[in-house]
């Protein structure tokens, strides 16, 4: 990671951005993909339990108020694509065609970019899970990890009252806590240190190779 956030090794450092640096904030989510972490607003604990097909949770920080699904493009069009799934796949049988804008799976089966933001998958983890109804507060919206409004179309997400989620390129404190739950508690690589990490031998080679 030194090497894309000292700029005494000619990289540009990762910083917010008000006005949407692309490169920066592209760069940030493949990190958190890397580091393990997961959508902030993809988890199920946040969500209605209509979102999500359980009554474990039941939560409204984010619903169709504050995810505008018809914003994304190509709604029109798949709303068709989810008629003909629910005419044919049994699975989907019980849905209507505007639930491909809260069913995580038929998002999936129309290739809708909904699936982008719905909870649906089966293993997270969150240190909020042991709340029956998570609040505004509970969402980390500082967060790498969090989709901005205009991710995938104008004004397609914003936070719970409504105001705009800027684009982070940084790591939140929560980011951060979830990232040393991960890699602190017992971890051992069994592998040796990346040419990039300060504990290589090859450090000094490889930063001729990559900052000339």
């Amino acid at each position: 990671m030194t090497l894309l956030t000292e700029a005494a090794e000619g990289r540009r450092r990762l910083n917010d951005n008000a006005n949407g640096d692309k490169l920066n904030v592209v760069i940030a989510y493949e990190l958190g993909y890397a580091w393990g972490l997961i959508h902030e607003h993809v988890s199920p604990v946040y969500w209605p339990k209509s979102y999500y097909g359980s009554s474990e949770w039941n939560s409204f920080a984010f619903s169709s108020r504050n995810f505008k699904c018809d914003q994304i493009p190509g709604y029109n069009a798949v709303i068709a694509t989810a008629r003909t799934l629910i005419a044919t796949k049994t699975e989907f049988s019980k849905f209507v065609p505007e639930d491909v804008c809260k069913n995580w799976a038929l998002a999936i089966a129309a290739k809708f970019g909904a699936s982008d933001f719905l909870p649906g998958r089966k293993a997270i983890w969150s240190d909020r899970l042991d709340k029956d109804e998570a609040g505004k507060d509970d969402v980390d919206w500082d967060s790498i990890m969090m989709y901005s409004t205009n991710y995938l179309g104008p004004g397609v997400l914003y936070d719970t009252d409504l105001g705009i989620i800027l684009e982070r390129t940084k790591p939140s404190q929560r980011d951060i806590a979830g990232l040393r739950a991960l890699y602190e508690a017992g971890y051992k690589r069994e592998y040796a240190a990346l040419h990039n990490e300060q504990t290589s031998p090859q450090l000094e080679e490889f930063r001729k190779l990559t900052c000339g």
